[in-house]
């Protein structure tokens, strides 16, 4: 009967304040929403390029010489930790296309297990296909082009016709552009075999390298054979370094941009709570009256932050998941070619987060009850006394005081009375202005 009768009266009290009871299931969502949309936002991008990287097998290392023959590729392939070598031929040539847009191409020596492209439409580039090619698939969608149509290539005074065998992306041009942003109808790339053109030399390797092998010694170990090569790796190479900076920009953000969030969060959520136990200060003191014990009250008055934030944070996880990594992902396809989205599992950041609401609106909760159940019965039953009041160093100052209007005095007190409050009420400003212009500068 007693657990049925303080059940009732908790349901009766959220609906009474059902505003109050709504702001803190919002503003704990807020603070997760915020932080588990840039958290899913960094893991979705991280997920989905290395996935991406690891099945089309991208390259470790892009080594770039003046000149590339067999026997290099013998001493390449022969050091240790070294896995696999493909030679290539890279040129950037102007197409015979309306506007003469620009194609870098790629010709491969042999198979082309580095870099596989991933087929979108039409067929893969057998090894002994001369007159074959694969397109860029979003070169491809912005000039009109599909698998079956022909396209030239400009080479030494000549125009050498290829037909377009099938259109795919490749991992290592996921941001692929002669600018600061990609303009896929002018600038893409084009997958050859090196016999289609032999006027172009060999001029770059690309290597993998063997599990547990470091790149840095293989680095060094390419430079002592060649000392004249230009070497990549996933750190400075545009396919990974550019995915790489934005996984660690949203990371960072993510730790930033929440705190804001959650500091304006918490300030509210503790006026909020506070004014609703205040409110309840004479029927914490019936309930005592009524023979009710001090772990009864404790763990009724904390129903009323522990049910909101709870809502509140799963409710903000679940929004932020399925709302913020979408919005950015399209901001990330302006710069990179991705093939798919690939949703991370929940974080134990995420899931902390959750906690952290659901613990500090608690934790705000029991430092207010705390306070009134410290008074006995008698002085809960009876209205709270008003702060006593202090007189100001302004007032000290009469020239200037008499002059201040009896509105603007009457404000002042108030503030000074509830300094506690205007803290709050200017931290929450001195917040929501940071996080606008943060947002703004970004």
């Amino acid at each position: 009967m007693v657990k049925n009768a303080l059940r009732r009266k908790l349901l009766r009290d959220m609906w009474k304040n059902r505003m109050q009871f709504v702001a803190v299931i919002l503003l704990c969502a807020l603070g997760t929403w915020v932080f588990t949309g840039l958290d899913a936002s960094w893991r979705m991008i991280d997920l989905s390029a290395n996935t991406y990287f690891k099945q089309q097998n991208l390259a470790d290392l892009w080594v770039t010489l003046p000149n590339v023959d067999h026997a290099a590729e013998y001493r390449l392939q022969n050091l240790a930790g070294v896995s696999g070598v493909n030679l290539r031929a890279t040129v950037d040539l102007e197409t015979d296309l309306p506007g003469e847009p620009t194609l870098l191409v790629t010709a491969y020596d042999g198979e082309m297990d580095i870099n596989q492209p991933l087929l979108y439409e039409g067929e893969q580039l057998a090894r002994n296909d001369r007159r074959g090619c694969l397109l860029d698939r979003m070169f491809a969608l912005e000039n009109g082009l599909q698998p079956g149509d022909g396209i030239g290539l400009k080479l030494g005074g000549e125009t050498h016709r290829f037909t377009i065998r099938g259109l795919c992306l490749s991992p290592e041009y996921t941001a692929l552009s002669k600018d600061a942003l990609p303009d896929h109808a002018s600038y893409g790339f084009v997958l050859i075999n090196a016999s289609a053109l032999s006027a172009l030399p060999l001029n770059s390797a690309v290597l993998t390298l063997a599990e547990g092998a470091e790149s840095d010694t293989v680095e060094k170990a390419v430079l002592a054979l060649y000392p004249e090569a230009l070497i990549l790796n996933h750190a400075s190479h545009s396919a990974t370094h550019g995915v790489g900076k934005d996984v660690d920009m949203f990371r960072n953000l993510s730790y930033l941009f929440p705190l804001l969030a959650y500091a304006v969060a918490a300030m509210i959520v503790l006026t909020t709570i506070t004014r609703m136990l205040e409110n309840q200060r004479m029927q914490m003191g019936t309930l005592k009256a009524l023979g009710y014990r001090d772990g009864q009250l404790l763990r009724h008055y904390l129903s009323y932050a522990f049910y909101p934030s709870l809502v509140g944070s799963v409710m903000g996880m679940v929004v932020g998941r399925v709302t913020l990594p979408y919005i950015l992902w399209a901001l990330e396809e302006v710069q990179f070619s991705l093939p798919y989205q690939l949703q991370a599992p929940v974080s134990a950041g995420q899931w902390g987060m959750c906690v952290l609401g659901v613990a500090l609106s608690c934790a705000i909760c029991f430092h207010t009850y705390r306070k009134s159940a410290k008074e006995n019965t008698a002085q809960l039953l009876r209205p709270k006394p008003p702060k006593a009041g202090k007189k100001l160093l302004l007032e000290r100052c009469g020239f200037v005081w008499r002059r201040i209007g009896f509105n603007a005095k009457m404000v002042m007190r108030n503030l000074f009375r509830n300094k506690a409050r205007t803290l709050m009420s200017l931290m929450g400003v001195l917040c929501c202005n940071a996080l606008i212009i943060s947002s703004l500068g970004l």
